[in-house]
């Protein structure tokens, strides 16, 4: 099918960020931690840049660098594809709502995007 063809519109804002955080893969039985950068962050989920190989549906962590250090559980909904202008992103989305606060965010009174 051709035509204009436009990408189904994001369910949440983004807003774009450069946070240090860490990611944890679980790795033979063991946690293993990758440093790792955040690209951008929504209410649902985020987009980091990691050089971590990782499947999509594997439940991970992400470990804020800086601040109160408590794990945020999330699944890979996406990898960059290699050659790609995402090659060594990733999107994760929460487990269980994270208020932008935990990033230093505070976009609303409710602490939520």
């Amino acid at each position: 099918m051709t035509g204009n063809f436009s990408p189904p519109a994001r369910r949440y804002d983004r807003i774009p960020v450069s946070i240090p955080v860490t990611l944890i893969v679980e790795s033979g039985g063991k946690k293993v931690g990758h440093p790792s950068y955040m690209v951008d962050v929504s209410e649902k989920g985020i987009k980091l840049k990691a050089n971590v190989p990782v499947t999509v549906g594997q439940v991970v962590e992400i470990i804020p660098t800086d601040g109160p250090r408590y794990a945020v559980r999330s699944r890979v909904v996406w990898v960059g594809k290699a050659g790609s202008d995402q090659e060594g992103r990733l999107g994760l989305e929460f487990l269980d709502p994270v208020p932008t606060t935990s990033w230093g965010l505070a976009t609303d009174p409710t602490g939520f995007n």
